[in-house]
């Protein structure tokens, strides 16, 4: 499900490596955290994210990935309802205010 998720990306979207771990951390984050119910298992996938990104990438989640927010890193195609849903493009939700206007 995550490389289904990854790709669903247009490289007109995914311009950078950052953007791309973005998506990464996205995916992981529907298909295995959102199924955890306990506190120490998200937790500990948090912490095992994190060690991924900075082993893999060279990255630290808190400092290049993570937004700062409270608001979660969300990819999404549903921001461009003017547009037939086969030719949106699966790209990452700036602000809550779009996700709002969008719904």
């Amino acid at each position: 499900k995550v490389f289904q998720g990854l790709s669903q990306a247009n490289s007109s979207v995914i311009t950078d490596p950052n953007t791309f771990i973005r998506l990464w951390c996205h995916e992981s984050l529907r298909v295995f955290h959102d199924r955890l119910i306990d506190q120490g298992d998200t937790e500990w996938f948090h912490k095992q994210l994190n060690s991924q990104i900075k082993n893999k990438f060279g990255f630290d989640f808190d400092d290049k990935i993570s937004r700062g927010d409270a608001m979660p890193i969300m990819f999404g195609s549903y921001l461009d309802a003017n547009i037939p849903a086969e030719k949106r493009l699966y790209k990452e939700i700036p602000n809550e205010e779009d996700l709002h206007k969008s719904m």
